[in-house]
């Protein structure tokens, strides 16, 4: 866990290397998933790119902090936000998708 602290310091903070730069890659491949995941069926319709920005911008904003935590307290927020994701992600139930619901696209 250091190794990626001190990592992340030199990335982001000594480099001057543009986070939402850096990210954008993994924050297509995400939003083309979960979009595949939502017409497919196995994920509830709703508007893909926030889920993404919820997902990423979530896990990262509760992670950074970990950083700084004992082992312990990190194991238990680590155990929350992996039933948090879980659950963000469960996928849908047969027959609990109604028929004629849409993806809620941005505008």
């Amino acid at each position: 866990m250091l190794a990626s602290h001190r990592l992340y310091h030199v990335l982001f903070q000594e480099a001057g290397v543009q986070e939402e730069e850096t990210m954008a890659p993994l924050r297509h491949l995400v939003l083309d998933t979960l979009r595949q995941a939502m017409e497919q069926g196995a994920l509830h319709p709703m508007d893909p790119e926030v889920l993404m920005r919820f997902l990423l911008d979530g896990l990262h904003g509760a992670v950074t902090p970990l950083l700084h935590q004992r082992s312990q307290d990190r194991r238990r927020a680590q155990a929350g936000l992996n039933e948090i994701i879980r659950r963000a992600l469960a996928p849908v139930a047969p027959g609990d998708r109604p028929e004629g619901r849409q993806i809620t696209q941005p505008a």
